[in-house]
């Protein structure tokens, strides 16, 4: 079925990624994986029409080096796979990194356990990569973190190399600069979410970026390895070095049609959910480096703006709903059917983003009942 390797024997972890360039980052990965003694991760690497034609004999060369199982979905892999799901199949165009969705919902089909979700511009440290990310599923006994107006930066864990102050892409701009009250606790909760911090060129927006560059060289450490945000206080999560557990993964869509806040507004509505589960997100550590690729800042800025806009309102209206699922599934197509009544502004955009939740849920559904 797939270019490389037999399909998945309910391995524990999968690393996802979709990329237009030989993801030489791979290797780092494995080296990684390997000086740690995993033996339960395998690589699910999801192709476009812009990635190189040379891309599965490289991976097939890796996997024969290191005798770890790639899997690589090609344009046809996809197109196969989808047949299934017609819906989704027309919902994600190519040409975007929004295909992701398709090694995470393969994933998912393959029964891992855990999806760490990375970028192909994300170098792994000496932290123990998978190590980290293994707190996923567990009952973490740490640090929980709750403020007076509701969000948490959490770039403020990271020390930049001139010792300015700054936010992750997608935090309200209603929400910089306030003066908060935070109360920290220890608590024992389940992580579904573990969303690792980066070095050097951090996960910062466009408006940040043209005004002065960002290089993040050490991360605190304030509160041991990671620390977690309590139910109703929110920070932004991106899909760079995220590990999600196999039971999230159905209100876990990386949203097409919204620019630069695919992931941003996707893990909010996740974030949501969570809240409403009694689960919980940890951030910290497995720190990356971030070798940000070439971007074009004035259309990273056009392409952020819509999310900056109303992204305040959107999280207004995602607080109104009150969810009364009893899983992810439930709780995720619920939350997409009253948004959908309560949202008034903007609605081009957000009818796009809840018709996608919707087939999202759905395919969901037919995979995992």
């Amino acid at each position: 079925f797939l270019g490389i390797s037999n399909e998945p024997q309910q391995m524990s972890c999968a690393i996802t990624l979709t990329t237009i360039n030989l993801p030489y980052v791979v290797e780092d990965y494995i080296v990684n994986i390997l000086k740690y003694e995993h033996s339960d991760v395998e690589f699910i690497i999801t192709g476009d029409n812009k990635t190189p034609n040379g891309i599965e004999n490289y991976l097939n060369n890796l996997s024969n080096k290191y005798n770890i199982k790639i899997h690589y979905l090609s344009i046809n892999d996809q197109i196969k796979f989808l047949k299934e799901f017609p819906a989704l199949n027309k919902y994600i165009p190519f040409n975007c990194i929004q295909r992701r969705n398709i090694g995470d919902l393969y994933a998912l089909k393959n029964s891992y356990k855990k999806i760490i979700r990375i970028d192909d511009d994300n170098i792994p440290t000496n932290d123990d990569f998978i190590g980290f990310h293994n707190i996923v599923g567990t009952n973490l006994n740490g640090t929980v973190i709750s403020s007076n107006n509701g969000w948490y930066n959490i770039c403020d864990e990271l020390i930049d190399e001139d010792g300015i102050d700054f936010y992750p892409r997608g935090y309200l701009y209603e929400k910089r600069w306030e003066k908060t009250t935070t109360n920290k606790f220890n608590k024992k909760v389940k992580i579904v979410l573990n969303a690792g911090l980066w070095l050097g060129d951090p996960d910062i927006d466009a408006i940040t970026r043209t005004n002065r560059n960002i290089n993040a060289i050490k991360y605190k450490n304030s509160f041991k390895n990671n620390f977690v945000l309590d139910v109703d206080t929110w920070s932004p999560i991106n899909t760079q070095n995220t590990c999600y557990s196999s039971e999230i993964i159905p209100a876990s869509l990386v949203l097409p049609h919204v620019g630069r806040f695919d992931d941003i507004w996707g893990n909010y509505l996740l974030r949501k959910v969570i809240d409403v589960m009694g689960h919980y997100t940890s951030y910290g550590k497995p720190i990356v480096i971030q070798e940000r690729n070439e971007h074009d800042l004035w259309k990273d800025l056009e392409q952020e703006l819509n999310g900056y806009k109303f992204g305040k309102y959107f999280i207004d209206r995602i607080n109104e709903i009150e969810l009364k699922g009893k899983t992810y599934l439930d709780c995720y197509f619920e939350l997409a059917t009253n948004l959908d009544a309560l949202i008034e502004e903007n609605k081009s955009i957000f009818s796009k983003v809840t018709s996608g939740m919707k087939i999202w849920a759905d395919t969901c559904s037919k995979i995992i009942n």
